[in-house]
């Protein structure tokens, strides 16, 4: 599911044992699944990605849930579906 290797990715931390490469490579891995789970193999699919990622961390959680229950892929409807006025 592309949403919990995103969220697998974003809160990877260093363990205490763990050594910098082994991070970085553990973060590629994640990024690279989470990617791929999105079929994003080109530099505009990548930055409509970030751009998602980045627009539903600036919405109010419920509007955020909203739309990834709908798994909306894209920032232009997105701002379609979060501008309801039932949101307000």
């Amino acid at each position: 599911v592309p949403e919990a290797y995103r969220q697998r990715f974003r809160r990877l931390r260093k363990g205490d044992r763990q050594t910098y490469l082994e991070f970085a490579r553990e973060k590629e891995t994640l990024f690279d699944r989470w990617c791929s789970a999105r079929v994003v193999d080109s530099q505009a699919k990548l930055r409509e990605l970030i751009l998602l990622e980045e627009f539903k961390n600036c919405l109010p959680s419920p509007v955020a849930t909203y739309l990834n229950e709908r798994q909306t892929n894209a920032t232009f409807p997105l701002g379609r579906y979060s501008s309801r006025s039932h949101w307000e």
